[in-house]
């Protein structure tokens, strides 16, 4: 879920951080590698991961697109292979050796 204040130093250890010009410790995105301000997104509230990167609103949302992407290309993909072994076993489809060919209808017609 969405958090309203930047995390705790016990949490700290487990997170990229950096220090601004003041020296004061930065927790980073996990994505953007770029300052979580105030508001931001643990991941862990999606996936069930207890110890998750923080990320902010708009990393979460790429994330989020992504995965929704990879899943529907892998259904994609999936229901290809199973169309395709379908096909193999009905026999559905286009084949060249089906072809009707004309040379004997032609070599019949021609002899008359």
């Amino acid at each position: 879920g969405a958090g309203s204040s930047p995390p705790d130093a016990s949490k700290r250890w487990r997170m990229p951080c950096d220090a601004d010009s003041d020296g004061e410790e930065l927790v980073l995105c996990s994505d953007c590698q770029l300052p979580i301000g105030e508001l931001f997104y643990d991941s862990a509230a999606c996936d069930g991961r207890s110890q998750a990167p923080l990320l902010h609103a708009e990393c979460k949302a790429q994330l989020v697109l992504r995965e929704f992407v990879e899943k529907e290309e892998a259904a994609r993909q999936s229901d290809q292979r199973l169309k395709q072994r379908r096909h193999m076993d009905y026999g559905i489809g286009w084949q060249p050796n089906l072809i009707p060919r004309n040379a004997d209808q032609l070599t019949y017609l021609g002899s008359k």
